[in-house]
């Protein structure tokens, strides 16, 4: 969706509401959407994404952000969906860039837990222009990968990895690509569960060559209080990346912050 040239650090937050009904139990995804680079060749990129899931079926929420890069500091797309038998169908829309953008959506839950699907753009691929700041294009269609976070003992170190980085979380958290020549575009996002449902915090979003982001708990708290977070109890990572150069693309990683040793002493 964004050009590659016009990379930008950017720092957002939003926050999804959870479904007000005492007589159900909810479950809570995150993970990205990326827009197919077969369609859009030109300037494929991808942002964040996040269900409610009820954990039966019935309606639920979510919300994507589409401020990875842009004239945009934030902006955040609102997801209306129905989930029945392990199959989720819906709509989203939001505006990106000045631009009022929306489109449906369509995904199932998988034997491995990891929620996968598609979703279209009503108005096909699209040139957007904004004078002064950026101009790229919005592509037709893509995909979306979602996930829950995996339990982890406070306090345990935890490694986890996929084709295009190693993430590692002992004295700190660190995020490394696996192919030195290769250029990457990494989220990382940072989960604050709240009683209103889970805030995202992004501090990480941009174009890195073969380069290690790491976080300690210091630069989490800072982040969290930073936000008006403080008083939650349970924060998660995640990890999204994608190769720029073939735009191969892997499911994001999630992992609970009490994997931080200095985080787990602080929880309940």
């Amino acid at each position: 969706m964004k050009h590659l040239a016009g990379l930008i650090l950017v720092f957002c937050i939003f926050s999804t509401a959870a479904q007000a009904d005492d007589d159900k139990s909810f479950d809570v995804y995150h993970g990205a959407y990326f827009e197919d680079p077969a369609s859009n060749p030109e300037d494929p990129t991808f942002g964040s994404i996040s269900f409610v899931l009820p954990s039966d079926g019935g309606a639920f929420s979510g919300e994507m952000s589409f401020s990875f890069v842009g004239c945009q500091t934030r902006n955040i797309g609102h997801i209306d969906g129905m989930k029945t038998e392990g199959n989720l169908t819906g709509r989203w829309s939001g505006t990106v860039d000045q631009t009022e953008q929306s489109g449906a959506f369509a995904g199932e839950v998988q034997s491995d837990g990891v929620i996968a699907g598609d979703y279209t753009v009503d108005g096909g691929k699209q040139f957007n222009r904004v004078d002064g700041c950026i101009q790229y294009y919005i592509a037709p269609e893509g995909t979306f990968y979602l996930k829950s976070a995996p339990d982890v003992e406070n306090g345990t170190p935890v490694s986890f990895e996929n084709d295009l980085v190693d993430v590692s979380c002992a004295a700190q958290i660190s995020v490394s690509p696996k192919t030195p020549a290769a250029a990457y575009l990494v989220a990382v996002q940072i989960i604050v569960l709240g009683p209103d449902g889970p805030t995202v915090i992004t501090p990480r979003q941009n174009l890195t060559y073969a380069q290690t982001t790491r976080f300690s708990a210091k630069d989490l708290f800072d982040l969290i209080k930073e936000a008006g977070l403080e008083d939650s109890a349970e924060t998660f990572v995640t990890v999204t990346a994608v190769n720029a150069r073939n735009f191969a693309r892997e499911e994001p990683i999630i992992l609970p912050t009490r994997c931080l040793p200095d985080i787990a002493a602080v929880l309940p």
